[in-house]
């Protein structure tokens, strides 16, 4: 699949529909892999997602998180804080990207996926 995405967005670079199907379909399996623990794999499906549409939201849900679980905290610290206080579109339940963030920390915690840092980037958040 991951070939797959690559080559379409090659292929068709202008086509903004399947861009934005790869790009859903990328970042929804990247939160998948991070349940799993396949870290490495859920990056490199967040960036995937970014290169097809950099207009999705949930990409900047979970690329932060795939970088924290691939030891690069400060790219991860720089998402978190460029995006915290900007609102969040796509669900009526969050009203912003810091909401969304804690959300994630919680349902990846309550499934037995922690990190160390969590407990960094809340406090960064509530600056």
């Amino acid at each position: 699949m991951l070939a797959f995405s690559e080559n379409i967005i090659e292929i068709f670079p202008d086509d903004i529909y399947t861009r934005k199907e790869i790009a859903s379909n990328c970042s929804n399996l990247s939160y998948s892999l991070l349940l799993k623990k396949e870290f490495n794999t859920a990056l490199h499906y967040a960036q995937i997602a970014i290169q097809a549409d950099e207009s999705n939201e949930y990409t900047y849900t979970n690329l932060p998180l795939a970088y924290l679980f691939n030891g690069e905290f400060d790219k991860a610290k720089e998402i978190y804080l460029e995006w915290k206080d900007k609102p969040f579109q796509s669900e009526e339940q969050f009203a912003t990207f810091k909401e969304v963030f804690l959300a994630d920390f919680a349902d990846l915690e309550e499934n037995g996926v922690t990190h160390p840092d969590f407990e960094k980037i809340r406090k960064l958040l509530e600056q």
